[in-house]
């Protein structure tokens, strides 16, 4: 290489070395101050990636850890008062003995019985105070009896609950599934403004059975239609490529055309009495479906829906006719019948079957199916003795027995231990009151074991939250932090040798200048 005073190769080779080592010191004392190892996703785009992952999952599970230690205090509060209440129940049913034996008059029973009665008072007085932030757990909350039109494990239901903090009375719904969307849509029926609430299945269903798959044996969803109230629970008999809809089956005979029939259910007029009288109406009524085959009649000319004892006709409109009468003739333009079921209240308006163009051309009869009952279910509100249902989340997701830990409370009310009426003013009062008070202890004993056995689960599911959080930031430090002796040995190095490209700079530096003397002495 010839050795030139145009081009110094030395000095650009010297000041590249030296920008390179200045922005590697630049770098490495970023890194240093701040911890960091990578600043942008260009420098590691996969440990960025991972990284923030795990800081936002590490986000999610400190807050369940902080509610894990909060259902520990507040499941702790409710054994202290279950506690209190089973000293007082023994001490209760003390009274009943000393009050069941034949030394005492009724005098003294009074007398016994006065304290009897105070400590029943403090066991309701104990049951409404107990509380957590404003929530009461042993005071009972709405409880309800299932009622339904038809089977509802049919349709893949294995499991209903209501929500007490949502429901407070009777209330009947309606539920129906489109396979083409898979959503599943919950209707309230019951009167008043109509109210519904829709939900996608498709992600719930994938993550829980796979991909376009149904749930496999032991394998359930759970869908909270927390608007309405309603938890709906899905078994394996659930199909997702099948509708439940209200779908007619018309099979009206050979002499009988009906115009593509539809039905559709009635939104707010169905109370428990008609869900009751659905379930009454016998044949020709389907409990498993909740379908009922009508007859169609004709007689060549006309053509009626056959009476159904139980249920009224109203023909495009018309007057609603009597109970179990046949309906008015469907010939002659489009046609429609509003159904009504008979209850002990009047009547109530299941649905409307639009029949279309009806036609006949002789006396053959037929039938068509109608699904009145489908999807109906009914909450028989029974008072403020059912449990206290307490959900905590301790996970990051959404999916029950594992982001959600539910507990219920049993209610310890008068009311709900049965000592609303209990007294011991006379030997056979008592007795009856010793056998009470031996069940009210057991009850209270398995309360207090649920109670302890979930306090335990939540212990550990705390501890394993911290487990969790330790191991995900041990990996996200791997990650993303610096490794501050490597980083100080790469800054040093890196300094050294920019103090020697600086060095060498200022020799190349001095080349032409050696060649200037060189042409001068020539």
């Amino acid at each position: 290489m010839p050795v030139s005073i145009v081009s110094n190769l030395s000095s650009q080779f010297a000041q590249s070395a030296i920008q390179l080592r200045s922005q590697n010191v630049i770098d490495g004392t970023q890194r240093l101050a701040s911890g960091k190892r990578v600043f942008t996703a260009s420098e590691d785009a996969a440990s960025t990636a991972v990284a923030s992952g795990l800081r936002i999952e590490n986000a999610a599970l400190s807050k369940a850890q902080i509610n894990a230690a909060g259902a520990v205090s507040m499941l702790q509060i409710a054994d202290g008062s279950l506690a209190q209440v089973g000293d007082i129940a023994i001490r209760m049913k003390a009274l009943a003995i000393q009050a069941s034996t034949g030394n005492y008059g009724p005098d003294e029973r009074a007398a016994l019985d006065l304290e009897f009665q105070a400590l029943k008072s403090e066991i309701g007085r104990i049951a409404a105070d107990t509380e957590f932030n404003g929530v009461k757990m042993l005071a009972g909350k709405p409880a309800f009896d299932l009622q339904g039109a038809h089977d509802y494990t049919a349709d893949g239901v294995v499991g209903l609950s209501f929500e007490q903090n949502v429901l407070s009375s009777d209330a009947v719904f309606r539920y129906s599934y489109d396979s083409t969307t898979e959503q599943m849509t919950l209707s309230r029926v019951d009167g008043g403004v109509a109210s519904s609430q829709t939900i996608d299945l498709t992600g719930l269903l994938d993550n829980v059975a796979g991909t376009a798959q149904n749930l496999a044996s032991g394998e359930t969803l759970p869908l909270y239609f927390t608007a309405l109230g309603v938890t709906l629970t899905l078994g394996t008999a659930f199909d997702r490529t099948a509708d439940i809809l209200p779908t007619v089956t018309d099979t009206s005979g050979a002499d009988i055309s009906l115009t593509t029939p539809t039905f559709a259910p009635a939104a707010t007029s169905l109370s428990l009495e008609g869900v009751a009288a659905l379930q009454a109406l016998g044949a020709p009524y389907v409990a498993t479906s909740g379908d009922i085959v009508f007859d169609t009649l004709t007689d060549g000319a006309a053509v009626t829906l056959g009476g159904v004892a139980g249920l009224r006709y109203a023909v495009n409109g018309g007057a609603v006719g009597a109970d179990g009468a046949d309906s008015a003739d469907l010939v002659g333009g489009a046609s429609y019948v509003d159904v009504y079921i008979t209850t002990a209240s009047g009547t109530e308006l299941l649905g409307r079957l639009d029949v279309g163009a009806v036609a006949t051309t002789g006396p053959t009869d037929g039938t068509v199916t109608v699904p009145l009952g489908q999807g109906i279910i009914g909450a028989d509100y029974t008072g403020l003795t059912g449990d206290t249902l307490l959900t905590y989340k301790v996970g990051s997701g959404i999916v029950a027995g594992q982001d959600l830990i539910t507990v219920n409370v049993a209610a310890v009310t008068v009311a709900a231990l049965g000592l609303d009426t209990t007294v011991i003013t006379d030997q056979f009062s008592a007795d009856g009151a010793i056998t009470q008070m031996t069940s009210v202890l057991t009850q209270i004993n398995q309360v207090r074991a649920q109670l302890g056995a979930q306090q335990a689960r939540l212990e550990y599911v705390g501890r394993n939250i911290a487990t969790v959080n330790e191991n995900n930031e041990g990996a996200r430090s791997a990650l993303i932090d610096v490794d501050v002796p490597a980083a100080i040995t790469e800054l040093t190095n890196d300094q050294a040798m920019m103090e020697v490209g600086v060095s060498m700079l200022g020799q190349a530096n001095r080349l032409p200048q050696i060649l200037l003397d060189l042409l001068r002495q020539g």
